[in-house]
């Protein structure tokens, strides 16, 4: 997060390594992906001003969370021979 920050600072774009950041933290299982979303609000909010853009990150990473948990449960309740609801539940 500070490198990101500092890079912001010295005019230039974080959006590199912070989507590094994401797809590493996303490898995380149950909170990986929450915790990407935390720190990259965290930089918006650090980096820029609230309105619009900390906002519209936040926005993102909800719309995008919800939409990766319908699709994994989708896809994968075929494969496994279980329910939606018991794809997510476990």
């Amino acid at each position: 997060m500070s490198f990101a920050l500092a890079g912001i600072q010295a005019g230039r774009s974080a959006d590199v390594p912070l989507a590094f950041l994401v797809a590493v933290t996303d490898l995380i299982p149950l909170i990986g992906a929450t915790l990407g979303a935390v720190i990259c609000i965290a930089v918006a909010l650090f980096a820029t001003r609230l309105w619009p853009t900390t906002v519209l990150v936040l926005v993102f990473f909800v719309v995008y969370q919800q939409i990766e948990n319908y699709l994994i449960a989708r896809i994968m309740r075929g494969p496994v021979q279980l329910s939606a609801g018991a794809v997510l539940a476990a």
